[in-house]
C-alpha cells in the first residue's frame, strides 16, 4: 500500500524535490559568491595598504609632509582592516566548507 501510494504520489513530491535541491544549490553558491567577494575585499585592502606605503614614501621624498602622513595613516588603517578581515574571511570559509557536510547530515537525522 505504501509503494502504491508512493508511486501515485509521484508527480507531486518529485518536482518539488527537485525545487528544494536547486534552492539548496543556489543557496549554497551565493554563499559562495559571499565569501570570493570578501576575499576579494581583504585583497583590495592589502593593495591599499602597500599602495599607501609607496605614497607615502613618494610624498614624504617631494617635500609634502602632510600628504605623505595622510597617506601613511591609510595605509595603517587599510593594513589594520586587513588583519581583521582576514578573519572574517577565513571563519565564512570554514563555515561554507562545513555546510555541505552539515546540510547532508541534518537530512539524515530527519529519516
Amino acid at each position: 500500500m505504501k509503494n502504491l501510494l508512493l508511486v501515485l504520489g509521484a508527480p507531486l513530491w518529485f518536482p518539488l524535490l527537485v525545487v528544494f535541491l536547486a534552492v539548496i544549490l543556489v543557496l549554497y553558491m551565493a554563499l559562495l559568491a559571499v565569501a570570493v567577494s570578501l576575499w576579494a575585499v581583504l585583497a583590495a585592502l592589502l593593495a591599499a595598504s602597500v599602495l599607501g606605503v609607496a605614497s607615502a614614501v613618494a610624498g614624504l621624498l617631494s617635500g609634502n609632509l602632510f600628504s605623505g602622513a595622510a597617506f601613511a595613516g591609510v595605509s595603517m588603517a587599510s593594513a589594520g582592516l586587513a588583519i581583521l578581515m582576514f578573519f572574517v574571511c577565513l571563519a565564512v570559509t570554514r563555515g561554507t566548507a562545513r555546510l555541505p557536510q552539515k546540510t547532508i547530515s541534518g537530512v539524515k537525522y530527519l529519516f
